[in-house]
């Protein structure tokens, strides 16, 4: 299992789609329906070594709950920008929305009521992840833009109608983070010693022998 975590102020941030609101220091990093907008972000992760064309084994979203507000369903949906290599974000509302709008697979992530201090994983974002590693231009230590939203205002219909977590700027070391394992490409069973592929995170498939991360029991 490999972690990454949201690193900067640039790579997380927080949209409401009705009031306009944009923020890239803002301490919360929401998803839901306000009634007065539609809330959501992204998290940019950052030299996700995996390989090209990697299996994709397990793949969650793990956020830190700060607030939980009304509602008793908060509908949201998870996606990635369909880039090869995602840049940090620009400090501008219309920027985003048009990064938003080039996104791929979408997971729905049904959220109940939370009460922090409270650790949360997304359901499985395999799909969402496979289809980046994918991509003909995609190389290891590429980075990834992650959307958890709901723009569309799927959520109970009731005023703040959100769940809220830590943003970079609200809480580092509470910031977003992208969990996943992988099987490499060209993976035969053994790779020093080790034959339980799910302890192996890379290779360098040009030099088998050389392992690139290898994840603790």
């Amino acid at each position: 299992m490999a972690v990454w975590q949201v690193g900067a102020s640039t790579d997380d941030c927080r949209r409401g789609l009705t009031d306009a609101a944009w923020s890239l220091t803002h301490a919360n990093f929401p998803a839901g329906d306000g009634k007065r907008a539609k809330y959501g972000g992204g998290a940019r992760f950052t030299n996700i070594t995996i390989p090209k064309d990697s299996i994709i084994t397990t793949a969650v979203l793990r956020l830190e709950v700060k607030d939980w507000r009304n509602g008793v369903t908060v509908r949201t949906r998870i996606s990635a920008e369909q880039v090869n290599d995602a840049p940090t974000f620009a400090d501008n509302a219309a920027a985003f929305d048009a990064r938003w709008a080039n996104r791929g697979a979408q997971v729905s992530w049904i959220c109940p009521i939370w009460t922090p201090p409270l650790t949360v994983d997304s359901p499985s974002i395999v799909a969402v992840i496979q289809a980046i590693v994918n991509r003909a231009g995609w190389v290891s230590g590429n980075d990834i833009v992650i959307f958890w939203e709901d723009f569309e205002g799927r959520s109970d219909d009731v005023a703040n109608c959100w769940r809220i977590c830590y943003s970079w700027n609200g809480s580092a070391p509470q910031a977003p983070r992208l969990v996943i394992t992988w099987t490499p490409p060209g993976w035969s069973g053994e790779i020093a010693g080790v034959t339980d592929p799910a302890f192996v995170m890379g290779v360098d498939v040009e030099n088998i022998e050389t392992v690139k991360g290898v994840a603790s029991a």
